[in-house]
């Protein structure tokens, strides 16, 4: 059974979860952070966030969180008061900011609408560019930080990028797998697989070896269950997940589901789905039960 566990009355953009807290980021509504029963709302009357359009989130420990925003840049919690970072104050390239992710250094990765940057624990900030590549007219889709603590990076102009730690590497993902290479999500599963959540469907990558799975909508985002199920979510199937070898489709049709489109999926330490959707909030699945 999908079980809802709040309604925002505005589409839920990202789900970060963090041991045993969940944060969510929403359209207009501001964010959200959820622990067990207890859910606390950071929106214009109680909180100093930049603005409330919540594009992505960063978590620093229980304490300290980062939360990108569409039009003020960055506003980060220390658990007592807001901080916002924009252009003016700050190493940003855009107030537009898109992605973010915590490397295993401390180091935050900030992508933005024009380009991306880093912010070291010492609070240096650094603006990254490659050559004419990776500069102010890329619009950073994604970024995530796998095992290895190598970057992973997709922008809307030039593709997918990793950064190995002393050098950047370009991968020409549209010309070697999908018509359109926009990368929505990345994820890593237990065996170092990643997946990538694309708006011409889901890409495995496995030992520098690509395999695609094709959907009739964009997906726009993907998750990995302790057991190994991978999830996708998209944007008008619904959710559809992979044992096996083979794909399940849940929709609001045969499932509990309560919106074929969905903006962001995440897993709990609890191997829970937690699913961000566009107009009807929050809701949770178990692994182990996945239709009505």
């Amino acid at each position: 059974e999908v079980v809802e566990i709040a309604k925002f009355n505005s589409q839920i953009n990202t789900i970060t979860v963090s041991d045993d807290t969940v944060w969510v980021g929403s359209w207009i509504r501001g964010a959200a952070r959820i622990e067990g029963q207890a859910i606390d709302i950071y929106n214009e009357g109680n909180s100093g966030i930049g603005d409330f359009w919540i594009t992505s989130v960063a978590v620093e420990n229980e304490s300290s969180i980062w939360l990108g925003t569409y039009f003020t840049g960055l506003s980060h919690f220390d658990g007592e008061k807001w901080a916002v970072y924009t252009t003016e104050n700050s190493g940003l390239p855009s107030n537009s900011v898109r992605a973010l992710a915590r490397g295993r250094d401390g180091v935050l990765w900030v992508g933005t609408h024009k380009g991306l940057a880093t912010l070291s624990p010492h609070g240096i900030w650094e603006t990254i560019q490659i050559g004419e590549i990776l500069s102010e007219e890329s619009h950073v889709l994604a970024i995530f930080v796998d095992s290895s603590d190598q970057v992973w990076v997709s922008t809307t102009s030039f593709g997918l990028f990793r950064y190995d730690g002393s050098m950047w590497h370009q991968h020409d993902f549209k010309e070697t797998i999908l018509s359109d290479d926009n990368i929505f999500s990345i994820a890593e599963g237990q065996d170092q697989v990643l997946w990538f959540a694309t708006s011409g469907g889901l890409a495995r990558l496995s030992d520098g070896k690509y395999n695609v799975y094709p959907f009739f909508s964009p997906v726009s985002s993907v998750a990995i269950g302790d057991n190994g199920r991978v999830w996708a979510a998209t944007q008008g199937e619904g959710l559809a997940y992979f044992d096996d070898g083979n794909w399940t489709r849940l929709t609001t049709e045969n499932s509990s589901l309560a919106d074929n489109y969905i903006n962001s999926i995440n897993v709990d330490g609890e191997d829970r789905l937690w699913i961000g959707t566009h107009t009807n909030g929050i809701q949770t699945l178990s692994n182990a039960s996945c239709s009505r």
